[in-house]
């Protein structure tokens, strides 16, 4: 694997430092030493491991008896540190990693080293992610709000039997809270330092009728200061317009000094139908409105050199919260399509309706139905230059919207064989609008597109029909047999088109010429697992899965007149391999041990490559890639001890480029790799043992929970949480600027609950250790020079980067 180990760059951190964060980790947790509290709800009181049951296999199951890799995180875990989102979710979860990028489908969830590039909208996760019941593949689901859930699940390596298409790299599935037989009630508040926040949550559940149960949530934030301090000054730009030949200059401020200012409202209705021992049925409706004041907020800029490449007058940030983003003069964004006057801004709306019925009323048959559907819009303007340079902007208009069907029924016979059966239908539409405004040119013959450049317009239809089966065979009661199949066939109808082009560029950008796509695809994915119960608190187990992740269109594409027949199309991706392990209760339910080892070829995975040099987009097919390791994980609770949980983790994965000449990166030379002779006259590199992007090879975490009874109906709760990341790339084409060291977070909170859990007062630190961790990585246009030359300069990278260390206080009462 290409990369090196500057671990010990990581340990030599600075006295000072370090002794400041010790002093946060003491006063926080007092007597305890780091680590999570994993899978361990009210276990407390008496010691030992608390049950905890999984849904990975569509069934209920205790989390030691299944035979697949799996993440649990309960719903006191997720209510104690605060993981409202995916990226909260992702700091406390081996090998998974989400990107908030800031174009594209917004986001990438990577695990173990698969996921699929931010960069395109047509590519749809390889993790997929599961809203009660319900797919949802669209990657600014990361904007939606992850409250008051009842567990999250992630499963790890393909899951196409139970879960479809796209689940190549792993599942993870979310389940919200129902309402419950009594009257509940909980408000909370607090506040945030780093980012000046403001939150808000409330909770009323409870029975209506004998029959009828409903539970209304909502929660609320809003930042006050940012992440990001904005030191751009005001730059003026000469504008020739191409109807009179005349010129006029413009100045573009700079945009507000504190990014982004995020906004958050979610809510979450629920209503739960109970008219029998047979019939169960849970409606809920999804409510999602997030706004910011900046969509790149998060892009930090890195540099090969001490500073700018376009403004070599200003010092590159680096490793800093420092950016440079400029805004739109007034008389542009007053006259520009989705701008939204002078201010860069981001807005995310979603709502989502989904029925979940369960029926046992046939003889030795479970019934199961989901029904779906769910619809977002998107609208943001972004200013990609980040270097206080004549900018360059882009809006974005892109609305989705999702309906699914799924029937699933389960067999319950006393022999030894039962059966799972199950069909799915997906019907999407998917359009996306990009306009751009490169500076320097306007057009005062048009009206709408007087500062446009070039704007872009395209749509893709999609219709999925699958059908799934699984035997069930079990020999005695220490052995399981499981083997099944699931057929997809699916069918995309897409187009794409530059309606307008600035009559000045056309020799760059194509004009008002359609390309059509009607693609089709379908796949068998088969899986078998086999399990052993040696104790029934020993299970050894072995699988072969598959998956299946299909092609598609690239809506944000850009066509230019090198573009290739067909080059706004690729195909699918496939993932084949074997996994296996054990799982063990010992010490009378004391402590767990989890081994599994994992190997995983993937064929044709699907990447997307910004051209910095050309402004385009390359959607492509890497040849072939391996990802194989082993995972420990143990957890602890004495019952000598009641309240006290031990976890630890220790992950290998190596994840790499089998065979792949891909493009190469800006600034590559001919000694680096980069063959100017590629397909098509475009410059490759040969990618073959290159790691993955986010794809460090140790990981490893370390937790201590102490939950400790005072008396008189009080309580103190006590967490720290230790993690280790080694060398990884933020970008999986291995420019060496993208290169990161390892680090350590380390996260802590103490709660003291009051009047029998009725008041309670938090304390929660995250990133303590302040790590500045860069998630994702690009190539900045018109940086960098000498692409498979003698001589070169590496281009500026945009990368997006985690939060800071960040301090929250929380007032909480329930009823």
């Amino acid at each position: 694997m290409k990369i090196k180990n500057n671990t010990a760059d990581t340990l030599n951190k600075p006295v000072a430092r370090t002794a400041l964060h010790t002093g946060l980790l003491l006063a926080l947790a007092l007597p305890v030493v780091p680590g999570i509290a994993h899978a361990q709800a009210d276990a407390g009181a008496q010691g030992g491991l608390e049950e905890v049951v999984v849904t990975a296999r569509k069934r209920a199951e205790r989390l030691e008896d299944i035979p697949v890799s799996i993440t649990a995180l309960s719903g006191e875990q997720i209510d104690n540190m605060d993981l409202t989102s995916l990226e909260r979710v992702a700091a406390y979860t081996p090998q998974l990693v989400v990107t908030r990028a800031p174009f594209g489908s917004g986001a990438s969830l990577t695990l173990r080293g698969i996921g699929s590039p931010f960069s395109s909208v047509g590519i749809e996760q390889s993790v997929a992610v599961i809203v009660d019941g319900a797919y949802y593949g669209q990657g600014r689901t990361i904007n939606e709000g992850l409250f008051d859930a009842r567990s999250v699940e992630v499963l790890k390596g393909p899951q196409a039997l139970f879960f479809g298409k796209n689940a190549t790299a792993g599942v993870i599935s979310i389940q919200t809270a129902d309402p419950g037989e009594e009257l509940e009630f909980k408000a909370r508040g607090g506040y945030e330092f780093e980012l000046e926040t403001v939150l808000g949550e409330m909770m009323v559940s409870g029975p209506l009728t004998d029959t009828l149960g409903a539970r209304l949530a909502i929660l609320g934030r809003k930042s006050n200061a940012g992440l990001s301090e904005n030191l751009a000054e005001p730059v003026d730009a000469e504008f020739f317009d191409v109807a009179t030949s005349q010129t006029n200059v413009y100045t573009f401020p700079g945009a507000a000094r504190d990014q982004p200012k995020e906004e958050e409202l979610f809510g979450r209705l629920t209503l739960k139908w109970d008219p029998s021992d047979d019939l169960s049925s849970t409606l809920k409706a999804y409510v999602s409105e997030r706004s910011q004041g900046s969509m790149t907020a998060n892009v930090i800029v890195q540099c090969p050199e001490p500073t700018f490449f376009s403004n070599p007058g200003i010092a590159c940030p680096k490793d800093d919260y420092k950016t440079y983003q400029n805004a739109l003069p007034a008389q542009i964004g007053n006259n520009f399509p989705y701008a939204k006057g002078s201010d860069l801004y981001e807005d995310y709306d979603s709502y989502a309706f989904n029925l979940n019925t369960d029926y046992d009323g046939i003889d030795r048959l479970s019934l199961n139905l989901v029904l779906n559907y769910q619809e977002n819009d998107y609208e943001a303007i972004q200013e990609y230059f980040y270097e206080n340079v004549v900018p360059g902007y882009a809006t974005y208009k892109s609305t989705f919207d999702a309906y699914s069907a799924e029937l699933r029924g389960l067999t319950q016979f006393d022999g030894p064989l039962n059966f799972l059966v199950g069909g799915y239908y997906q019907q999407t539409e998917r359009h996306h609008q990009d306009i751009v405004l490169i500076a320097g040119l306007e057009n005062t013959a048009e009206d709408r597109n007087r500062y446009v450049t070039f704007d872009k317009d395209s749509e893709t239809d999609d219709d999925t029909l699958a059908l799934y089966f699984q035997g069930i065979f079990e020999l005695g009661d220490d052995i399981e047999i499981t083997a099944g199949a699931r057929y997809t066939d699916e069918t995309k109808k897409s187009y794409f088109v530059q309606p307008y082009v600035n009559p000045a560029v056309t020799n760059v950008w194509v004009p008002d010429q359609f390309v059509r796509d009607d693609q089709s695809f379908s796949d068998w994915s088969p899986e078998a697992t086999v399990s052993w119960k040696m104790t029934p608190d020993l299970m050894l187990y072995a699988a072969y899965k598959t998956g299946f992740k299909s092609g598609g269109f690239s809506n944000n594409s850009i066509l230019t007149p090198t573009t290739p027949p067909g080059g706004l199309s690729f195909d699918e991706e496939t993932a084949e391999g074997f996994e296996g392990g054990l799982k063990a209760t010992l010490l009378d339910r004391q402590l767990s041990l989890n081994v599994i080892a994992y190997r995983y070829e993937y064929e044709d995975l699907q990447l997307d490559f910004y051209n910095a040099a050309n402004v385009s987009f390359v959607t492509t097919n890497a040849g072939s890639a391996v990802t194989e390791g082993i995972e420990f994980e143990a957890t602890y609770a004495p019952n000598a001890l009641p309240g006290l949980n031990l976890h630890g983790t220790l992950n290998y994965n190596s994840a790499e480029y089998e065979e792949f000449l891909g493009p190469c990166y800006i600034g590559q030379t001919a000694a680096a790799g980069c063959v100017l002779t590629g397909p098509g006259g475009a410059p490759f590199q040969d990618l073959g043992g290159q790691a993955l992007a986010n794809a460090p090879e140790w990981t490893a975490s370390a937790a201590v929970a102490y939950d400790w009874e005072l008396g008189a109906g009080r309580s103190l709760a006590l967490l720290v949480q230790a993690k280790y990341v080694d060398d990884y790339y933020a970008s999986g084409f291995g420019s060496p600027l993208s290169q990161r060291d390892s680090y350590y977070r380390v996260d802590a909170s103490a709660r003291l609950r009051l009047d029998n859990d009725a008041w309670e007062v938090a304390v929660i630190g995250k990133n303590l250790t302040d790590e500045f961790i860069v998630t994702g990585a690009y190539d900045i246009t018109g940086t960098g020079f000498g692409t498979g030359e003698a001589q070169g300069r590496l281009a500026d990278q945009a990368s997006s980067v985690d939060l800071p260390r960040t301090v929250q206080v929380e007032l909480t009462y329930r009823y």
